[in-house]
């Protein structure tokens, strides 16, 4: 039943059906983003600053698992979850096995050869040894606990178990010895760790870092009393029974620093994984990650619904170099603050002397949309040793200023006539008076001379009424003219309408003004003069 990962690969081409012997797989009910995140740690034997596993950026790898409910991640062949429901060469999608998966999906195991092997980033040690022969074999932590002593890993089902959000997976190589051909390996010793290792230091300037175990059982922390710390230059340093020790370097660039307990011949020797740090020489173009400042920028009061002037925030390395990503507004007042300009995302600041980008600015500016205290923050991401920076900004909101008034518009068109008012109430009929004495009727005088003719009177009265179509013109003649002559209504020689002087018929728009009423009386002509309106 040995596994390889050419088993493993024949596994998952299979039909799930097919794959699966001694059980049945749950229904997929929830995404790989729902289950917990872990951390997977790996010290080989030979762990260098080269191992994806170790980084100056991130030590650990991050892994995001999957739930109880999730389908089963298909693993090595030799992965016995049985006891937990599954077929050989499958685990549950919160496990460790799925972890390891994720880590590595090139990983392997062996249990039912002599010894048995796990592979792990290209290399391979015993997960069960019993032999006399000295050997390397894996242990099992999880969050600094041990659950195995390197003989079985895989017989108890450990690599099934379930981890918790923010939980650490260690896998740690460790040394085996036998006393005698007979003596039981029984490895007891610690999971070191190394702690405040600084991100920068100056040349020649002395720092302290502290060495820590973490007891076999229980995961208990305690100090590395005589653990060795070494540096990659320099002597070792023996550290003391809080587990601090001394060092300094005196060249510039990245300095690696590893530390181990002091060897037991009846077990191993563990070791640190490899921690680094920086010494910063003050030259432009160092490889030290700087460390990024702005001060807080303040835009004052601005009347709401405006937009200030730019602000500047001044980004300024120290110690090092970083490359800046992006620069973002965040914070429950944003939207009242705006990035005008920025000269920072994809810049490379250097505190270096001679450097040519010392520094980068991003101008921003206050645009407030209500009155009152305003705040926001301008987020910058970077790869510098504080890879987020966030710089507060504040702003008062203003009232509104009053606006200047704008110029006197044209003048209108002159509008339609209103409609006629309603006629008013008859007044009361006074009384009669008495009836004089009839005269008697005199004798009628000669006839007198014709007189010259008088001016023209006032001889019609017109109005102009609503009406079906096209308005209708009224005129009230004062001469006996027949309602039934002919007439017309002009103006500066135009016809506004034609008729009879009883009913005109408008021929266009008649405003109000004054026209000339026209007809013939008693076979003469005649031009009234009438104002309508």
């Amino acid at each position: 039943m040995k596994s390889t990962s050419g088993t493993r690969r024949v596994l998952r081409a299979l039909p799930l059906a097919a794959a699966l012997t001694a059980a049945v797989l749950p229904a997929a009910t929830a995404s790989a983003a729902a289950g917990p995140k872990v951390q997977v740690r790996v010290e080989d034997l030979s762990s260098t600053l080269a191992s994806p596993f170790v980084s100056a950026a991130q030590p650990l790898q991050t892994i995001a698992l999957g739930t109880a409910d999730d389908a089963p991640v298909a693993v090595p062949g030799d992965v016995d979850c049985t006891q937990r429901g599954l077929a050989y060469g499958y685990a549950p999608a919160n496990s460790a096995a799925a972890a390891l998966e994720q880590a590595d999906p090139d990983w392997d195991v062996s249990y039912y050869t002599w010894p048995a092997t796990l592979t792990f980033d290209g290399v391979t040690h015993d997960v069960r040894t019993t032999d006399s022969t000295n050997s390397v074999a894996w242990q099992l932590w999880f969050d600094h606990t041990a659950v195995s002593d390197g003989t079985t890993i895989l017989s108890a089902g450990l690599l099934c178990q379930p981890l918790a959000d923010g939980a650490t997976l260690t896998l740690q190589a460790a040394t085996l010895y036998s006393e005698t051909n007979s003596y039981p390996f029984n490895l007891t010793a610690p999971l070191v760790a190394l702690q405040n290792v600084p991100t920068t230091v100056a040349p020649a300037t002395p720092f302290t870092v502290k060495a820590v175990g973490y007891a076999f059982a229980g995961g208990t922390q305690q100090p590395g009393d005589g653990y060795v710390v070494t540096p990659d230059v320099g002597a070792p340093v023996t550290a003391d029974a809080s587990g601090n020790a001394t060092l300094s370097f005196s060249t510039g660039g990245w300095h690696a620093i590893r530390a181990h307990a002091p060897a037991d011949p009846e077990s191993n020797q563990p070791r640190a994984l490899p921690q680094r740090v920086c010494v910063y020489a003050g030259a432009a173009g160092s490889p030290c990650p700087a460390t990024l400042s702005a001060p807080p920028v303040g835009l004052g009061t601005q009347a709401r619904e405006t937009i200030g002037a730019p602000g500047a925030v001044v980004v300024t390395p120290a110690q090092g170099t970083a490359t800046i990503t992006s620069a973002k507004l965040v914070g429950p007042d944003a939207d009242d603050f705006l990035v005008s300009s920025d000269g920072c995302t994809g810049t490379k600041v250097d505190s270096g002397t001679g450097a040519t980008t010392p520094s980068c600015t991003v101008r921003v500016r206050f645009a407030p949309s209500v009155a009152g205290p305003r705040s926001a923050t301008l987020r910058i991401a970077s790869d510098a040793a504080n890879a987020t920076l966030d710089v507060p900004l504040t702003g008062t909101g203003g009232t509104s200023p009053a606006g200047t008034p704008g110029p006197a518009g044209d003048k209108g068109d002159t509008g339609d006539a209103g409609a006629p008012g309603a006629t008013g109430a008859t007044g009361a009929t006074g009384a009669t008076g008495p009836q004089g004495v009839a005269g008697p009727q005199g004798a009628a005088g000669p006839q007198g001379a014709q007189g010259k003719a008088g001016k023209n009177g006032r001889d019609a009265v017109c109005t102009v009424k609503k009406a079906k179509g096209a308005p209708k013109v009224t005129c009230k003649l004062v001469s006996s003219t027949t309602k039934t002559t002919k007439a017309t209504l002009t103006r500066l020689g135009k016809v506004y309408a034609k008729g009879t002087v009883a009913g005109l018929r408008a021929t266009r728009k008649v405003p109000a003004g004054a026209y000339t009423l026209r007809y013939r009386s008693h076979g003469k002509a005649v031009a009234v003069r009438v104002r309508i309106g």
